[in-house]
Formats: C-alpha cells, structure tokens, sequence
C-alpha cells in the first residue's frame, strides 16, 4: 500500500527543487541579458548547433536565423569601448582581498566601541555585522561592474556603505561619528600572466576594429598590407591576415588564463565550491583556446564549428554556475 505522507512529502520536495531550478534559470536570464558577452555565447551556441545539423546533412534548415545568428560576432567590434574604462579604472572588486580587509574592518570597528579583548560575544556580533556589510559591498560591485581610477575612492564607497548601516545599528547609537582616514584595504597584486591576458585581449580589441571595417568593405587594407610588406621586419603581413592576428591575440590570452587557473589550483587553499568554479573556467578557457586554434590552423568547417560548439557551451556553463567568489556568499 502507498505510504500517502511519503508521497506528499516527495510531491513537496520536487515542487521545491523545481521552482528552486525555475528561479536559478530566470535569473541566470537576466543575468544574461545583462552581460553582452554571455548574450554572445548563448548567440553562438545557437548559430553553431543549427550549422552543424545542417553541414552534418547538407541542408539549408532555418537560414533566416542563420543569416541573424551569423552578425552575433559583431559584438567584438565594440570591445574597444571597454578598453579606456577598464585602463582608467583598474581598481574593481576582484582587487579586494576579502580576508585582510574584513580584519582590518572588524579592528577598525572594535577600537571605535573600545571592545575589551576579553568581551567575545560583543567581538562576535562585531564580526558577524563586518562580514555581512562587506560582503553586500562586494556583491554590489561585481553585480554593477564599478570601478575606480585610484584606491582611496573605492575605500570611500566601502566605507559610504558601511557608515550608512553603522547609523541604524543598536551597536553604533550614541557614537561619535566613524573616521574614515584609519579605515584601509588590502588590494591582491596584479601578476605578469594577468597583465598579459589582459594586454593581449586589448589588443585583439582593437585589431577587431580595422578587421570588421576591412570585411564589411569599409576600407580597403590591401594596400597597407603590400606596402608594409616592402620592409623586411613587416614581411609577416603579406602572409597573415588582420584575422589571423586577432585569433592569434585571443589565443595568448586564453592559455595565460589558462595558465593562472593552473596556478590558482595549485597553490592557493580554496573551498570545494571555489575549486569547482575555477576548475570550470579552467575547461571553458581551454575550450576557447582550441576553437582560436582551429581558426588558424584548420580549414575544416565541421572540425571548427564544433569547436566552437564546444567553447560557448562550456562558457555559458561556466556563467550560469553561482559564483563563490566571495566568501560567506551563498
């Protein structure tokens, strides 16, 4: 005989995990809809999925949205408008060592109630109140994408925040103001293979601007290429393509990301959540080095459709994983 309040306590349990799967789905949406480059993996997906049952075949299925699909690519025309904010304000969330700064925040806070040393609980509620401001500070950051030109003005909007809640917090009332000159952040160095993703991605940024001018017949480049061809330390012109230089860009630039997930994993003591994620970005970003790959060196058009099946697929896998970037945030 069916035991009924098992049934029901199983019915619940699936309603739970599916409209817990619904919610996750829309706001990975949106969060699509919100990041260019994610709308352009979906895009891809889509374009090479449609491509492949139709070379696989040798049919014409669905060439409207084809012909739709084929102008996502443009997207990279405009990468270049990232470039003169991202060099103007290099101070962004991913900067923050959370650990150092949370220290330095709980010190700040206790000198300013004057907490005995031997006072635990008030120290405990003071960490606890630290952690959850901090953290809504950093999720605001990365969700809105804010950056700073200098580090002091990224720790005035840290402290904005956290002055705002400190006025409405039992702990803080009938205290004199806080002083923002003894609050600091520590900042994670920048590493010569992040400068250098980072410069070559710019630079195949701006390398996509004359290249999609040059297919569009925008302008003519043939005969820069024949007179720059002239000269011996630019022979290399005549026998690569602008696209070629761009894939080949990319292709740096995803093997030193590649290179720094390596490192992360090795070296660095991360949670079972965090080495998940990296380990993802990890198979995305080799993906996206074989499908650069398979541009310059093979002429196969099923072999780099389904590489590039392959890359977007385990990107948008990659984005839609919930990140654990910072920790305590669920």
């Amino acid at each position: 005989m069916v035991d009924l309040c098992q049934l029901n306590n199983t019915m619940v349990s699936l309603y739970e995990n599916c409209k817990d799967a619904f919610i996750s789905i829309l706001s990975g949406l949106r969060a699509v809809r919100r990041d260019p480059e994610a709308f352009q993996k979906a895009g891809l997906v889509a374009f090479s999925a449609i491509q492949a049952i139709n070379l696989h075949f040798g049919k014409n299925y669905l060439p409207n949205l084809v012909t739709l699909l084929e102008e996502v690519p443009t997207y990279d025309f405009f990468g270049i408008l990232r470039l003169p904010y991202a060099l103007s304000h290099p101070y962004g969330v991913e900067r923050i060592d959370q650990d150092n700064t949370l220290n330095q925040l709980e010190r700040l806070l206790c000198n300013h109630l004057e907490i005995d040393e031997d006072d635990i609980e008030l120290k405990l509620e003071v960490h606890h109140f630290s952690q959850q401001k901090l953290l809504e500070v950093l999720v605001l950051l990365a969700e809105e994408e804010i950056s700073f030109p200098h580090v002091r003005e990224l720790e005035k909007f840290i402290f904005r925040h956290l002055e705002n809640h400190c006025q409405h917090h039992s702990l803080f009332l009938h205290k004199k103001k806080l002083s923002f000159d003894q609050f600091k952040i520590t900042l994670y160095p920048v590493s010569m293979l992040e400068n250098g993703a980072f410069l070559f991605s710019s630079m195949a940024d701006v390398l996509c601007v004359p290249d999609f001018l040059h297919n569009w017949k925008v302008i003519d480049l043939s005969p820069l290429t024949k007179t720059l061809g002239r000269y011996p330390a630019f022979s290399f012109a005549t026998k690569y393509s602008l696209g070629d230089l761009v894939w080949s860009c990319l292709l740096l630039s995803f093997i030193l990301q590649a290179i720094l997930s390596v490192n992360q994993l090795r070296t660095e003591d991360l949670s079972k959540e965090e080495r998940k994620e990296i380990t993802w970005k990890l198979v995305a970003t080799i993906a996206e080095s074989l499908f650069c790959l398979s541009n310059l060196l093979c002429k196969n058009a099923k072999v780099i459709n389904l590489l590039c099946l392959f890359a977007k697929t385990t990107g948008l896998v990659s984005f839609f994983m919930p990140s654990k970037s910072f920790k305590g945030y669920d």
